[in-house]
């Protein structure tokens, strides 16, 4: 990772940020160890930051569940809406690890811009919040047998993740990559926790 300068130290202590959520000061461990999957990760109150932005735990499980075993189904109302993932939306009950790293590709993308990045007002907004910048999902095996999901919904063309998000300030051509990944409609697409850590973002110099 980047040494903090003058320059660039306030972009140090974001990346630090980003890196210290995915590992959640040593909680993901834990959550890993014993198959939970917090389950309500957003800005706030879940997440402590000192204000020298060198520490952050992660708080709240009230909503955690097991991840690990063949249990559920759960309620789907879990997670701040604008930080809640596409299969929770369309009315999944059986969900794990994903649903964070959704969470944390938002808090990524509104910590580079400053505001949220899908803030919608209801649940169908929401979903068309994130269709309008992601592209409305045709060929997704894993959204389209759910509930809620229906075919007739309007049809928003993909865009590249650099269209709405500016990541200028991060000085890298990783940050979108690792954005991208992080945001993938198919759950089992998007880069675990672990993955994540070692992608090229946090280490470009």
């Amino acid at each position: 990772m980047k040494m903090c300068s003058e320059v660039n130290c306030i972009q140090t202590q974001l990346n630090s940020i980003i890196i210290t959520i995915l590992t959640t000061t040593q909680s993901q461990p834990y959550l890993s160890i014993h198959s939970l999957t917090q389950s309500s990760i957003n800005p706030t109150p879940q997440l402590l930051i000192s204000s020298d932005g060198r520490q952050v735990k992660l708080a709240d499980f009230g909503l955690a569940r097991l991840s690990g075993l063949p249990s559920g189904p759960y309620t789907s109302e879990v997670v701040t809406l604008w930080y809640r993932a596409p299969e929770l939306l369309m009315g999944a009950t059986r969900y794990c690890g994903p649903v964070d790293v959704w969470s944390i590709g938002c808090i990524f993308a509104e910590m580079a811009t400053g505001y949220a990045l899908f803030p919608g007002r209801s649940d169908i907004d929401q979903l068309f919040k994130i269709f309008q910048r992601r592209g409305t999902p045709s060929n997704e095996a894993a959204l389209n047998r759910l509930p809620h999901y229906n075919p007739e919904f309007p049809k928003w063309q993909p865009r590249p993740i650099t269209d709405f998000v500016n990541l200028e300030k991060f000085e890298t051509n990783h940050a979108a990559d690792l954005l991208e990944q992080l945001l993938q409609y198919d759950p089992e697409r998007r880069l675990i926790c672990k993955q994540a850590l070692h992608h090229p973002f946090f280490f470009e110099s």
